[in-house]
């Protein structure tokens, strides 16, 4: 019995999930100021609504919509529930923080340094670790990840409203609710890079339901 307790110690540590959950941490605390807490929190703040904008809504729609639908497939997939879970959190975490720090490097082609995270102090290195630390966990689903022309079609959708937006000058989103090319171009940006981040999983999720016979072909016929 201790053997093979043992055994299923050692298969649970060499999962790619159990791997990446601990590298995600030790990144975490590799920056002996901890000012990674800081960015955490104050990055917390501000989605949760203490520091909300106009956009803040996109931001906690997308993140509950990438966790319940990455979650419901893959369980129809027949994936265990736990890893269900994990997936569709850091999934959802990932699209969030990634969103945000390429929006704030688009500020870094303008000014440098970066001197502030939503208020907080934050060295550029500082910085880097808590992205990184952050969306590391992002690659815990990677097993179950799947190219497919909607993956692609996503990401180059996501890219492209970015160029635009930096194209016209990068404008910001104001305090009052205005529909500018400012207000679109940032809803669409988020709203897609959320949707390009868990395509991998649903493309994945989809074939395999396919193989198990769980779903049938979608077929789109174009009539002229």
């Amino acid at each position: 019995m201790p053997e093979r307790r043992q055994l299923r110690v050692r298969d649970m540590v060499g999962q790619p999930e159990f791997l990446a959950l601990l590298f995600g941490i030790v990144a975490y605390f590799v920056d002996l100021h901890l000012s990674v807490l800081s960015f955490l929190y104050g990055y917390l703040g501000f989605v949760l609504g203490t520091s909300s904008t106009l956009i803040t809504p996109y931001s906690l729609i997308m993140s509950g919509t990438i966790f319940s639908v990455i979650c419901t497939v893959l369980f129809l997939a027949q994936v265990r529930w736990w890893r269900c879970f994990l997936i569709g959190t850091f999934t959802a975490l990932a699209s969030l923080v990634l969103f945000e720090f390429v929006w704030d490097l688009l500020f870094l082609l303008r000014s440098w340094p970066i001197t502030s995270w939503f208020g907080f102090p934050l060295p550029v290195s500082s910085y880097i670790m808590a992205f990184l630390s952050l969306i590391l966990l992002y690659f815990v689903g990677i097993m179950y990840w799947k190219r497919s022309y909607l993956v692609i079609g996503l990401w180059i959708s996501t890219l492209t409203v970015f160029i635009i937006w930096y194209d016209i000058g990068y404008p910001q989103v104001s305090a009052t609710f205005a529909l500018t090319p400012a207000y679109i171009l940032n809803a669409s940006a988020k709203v897609l890079m959320s949707l390009a981040m868990m395509s991998p999983v649903v493309a994945w999720g989809y074939g395999r339901m396919l193989e198990l016979n769980l779903a049938k072909p979608v077929k789109l016929r174009l009539r002229l």
